[in-house]
């Protein structure tokens, strides 16, 4: 499985008023043959998810979801793509919630 480190973090503001925003954070897999990161999100623990970024290239190990509702929990998975366009399994869920921080 890609990603044995994988966190969710909230974020108040950003770079409009207002806006709300959950940043996904790696560490990329050992894998010589991986070529990029794929994300995907559910509002459900366990899925069904949907692809939400594609080919985030190796070594980026981050994404920032600006799609989000403020008081909502979103639940999140990566996979691998290799350089033969194979793509892994889901990762380990997280979930992260924006929230009002004052």
């Amino acid at each position: 499985m890609p990603y044995t480190v994988f966190f969710v973090n909230a974020h108040p503001g950003g770079f409009k008023p207002r806006q709300y925003f959950l940043t996904l954070t790696w560490t990329d897999s050992t894998d010589p043959n991986a070529a990029s990161v794929n994300v995907y999100r559910s509002t459900v623990s366990g899925g069904p998810y949907t692809q939400i970024a594609t080919g985030i290239p190796m070594g980026t190990q981050l994404y920032n979801d600006y799609a989000v509702t403020v008081g909502t929990t979103y639940y999140y998975v990566l996979t691998e793509v290799d350089n033969s366009a194979q793509e892994s399994g889901y990762s380990t869920e997280r979930s992260g919630t924006p929230g009002w921080i004052p």
